[in-house]
């Protein structure tokens, strides 16, 4: 939501989201009854991945000479996401 919001997705990105939450839910619903240990590594592995993927953000982001150190580096955290986590009104992207 904060990145959406952030970076102010277009309406074909909503779409896309919003139809793989409608899709991946009932699936993912009707083989947690079948087989949970599936569901469960599947789970893990995303959590894996998401945290590969911030962790290569935030170094792209910290590295001068990158193009995402030039385009967030001094990028301020949006108002949502200060709310959100309780975050100081100085906090920056990353």
């Amino acid at each position: 939501l904060v990145c959406m919001k952030m970076f102010k997705a277009g309406i074909v990105t909503r779409c896309m989201v919003l139809g793989a939450q409608m899709l991946m839910t009932p699936f993912l619903a009707a083989v947690y009854a079948v087989h949970p240990r599936a569901v469960h590594r599947f789970v893990g592995y995303l959590e894996e991945t998401a945290c590969q993927t911030y962790a290569n953000i935030i170094r792209q982001v910290e590295t001068p000479g990158t193009p995402l150190h030039g385009a967030w580096s001094e990028l301020p955290a949006p108002d949502l996401a200060k709310a959100y986590w309780k975050l100081p009104e100085e906090a920056m992207w990353v």
